[in-house]
């Protein structure tokens, strides 16, 4: 039997990424230095955040982040990776701020999206988190961690018809991560078909997953 509170959360990771900046060239010169300065500035921030975030040290990776942001204020990729800190550390006021500001600048993220609505769905706002997740989708019709967020609201919602479309979508994507099929093995469960549940668990095992 599966335990109902499994979850998996998936947070996808963005780069950082200038090459849309072109500075207008009636600037004056020393004004272009400074800014392509301040770009560098940012960038190297960005990259030590980043190295933190992957160590685990969030906080740092804030600092880094937010003095990249202090640095140059303009790139959604900052204010998205700063935002999924604060996620992980559950200060989601400040995590809605960044995902908030990061589509401000760029309105078709769909990984804002879709992490955005994973803190509804934290929050029990299931609403608004489907809202997010058919975001995403609709900006990467080929988005995995959508569809995966996507069922597993629908499947908190108990609605498990609607929740196993959606992550046989995130399987036919990408059939080779085990998450989909545990959870689709959940819905499966729940609605008595218990040999399509018993299927999901033995692929799902044999992808690496453990119960």
């Amino acid at each position: 039997m599966l335990g109902k509170k499994f979850l998996v959360a998936l947070a996808a990771l963005s780069v950082f990424n200038f090459s849309n900046i072109n500075f207008d060239e009636n600037i004056m010169s020393v004004s272009k230095v400074y800014a392509e300065a301040n770009y560098e500035i940012a960038e190297q921030k960005f990259k030590e955040g980043l190295d933190l975030y992957f160590q685990g040290d969030y906080k740092g990776a804030i600092k880094k982040y937010t003095e990249a942001i202090n640095a140059y204020p303009d790139s959604a990729n900052v204010y998205y990776n700063r935002g999924m800190c604060y996620q992980v550390l559950q200060n989601y006021s400040q995590a809605f701020a960044d995902y908030d500001k990061a589509i401000e600048l760029n309105p078709n993220f769909a990984d804002v999206y879709s992490n955005r609505g994973m803190i509804y769905s934290d929050l029990g706002k299931f609403d608004d988190a489907i809202a997010d997740y058919n975001k995403a989708i609709s900006l990467n019709p080929n988005y995995y961690n959508a569809y995966f967020n996507l069922g597993n609201a629908y499947r908190y919602l108990q609605d498990y018809q609607n929740a196993i479309p959606y992550f046989t979508k995130a399987i036919q994507i990408d059939p080779n991560r085990y998450h989909a099929y545990v959870n689709r093995a959940i819905c499966y469960q729940e609605i008595g078909e218990n040999a399509k549940s018993e299927a999901d668990l033995t692929k799902a095992r044999q992808l690496g997953y453990e119960e």
